[in-house]
């Protein structure tokens, strides 16, 4: 299977997961991102995204904390 596989996002969403709680922001914001490619509307993924933004751009996280109720 690849990563891009519909059984990965699980995975891939535990290693953003794994990869924030150790302080890794840049490569949990990539791996988040990599869920989103295939699945696009994965509230879990938008939240934990809009969460990594809100530090740095507030106008950037809210766009996340919306995108899965548009």
């Amino acid at each position: 299977a690849t990563m891009k596989s519909p059984a990965n996002v699980g995975a891939l969403f535990f290693t953003a997961l794994c990869q924030k709680s150790m302080g890794q922001d840049q490569h949990a914001r990539t791996t988040y991102i990599k869920c989103l490619e295939i699945d696009p509307k994965s509230a879990d993924a938008l939240y934990n995204l809009g969460n990594i933004y809100a530090k740095r751009s507030p106008k950037l996280a809210v766009q996340y904390y919306h995108k899965p109720y548009r």
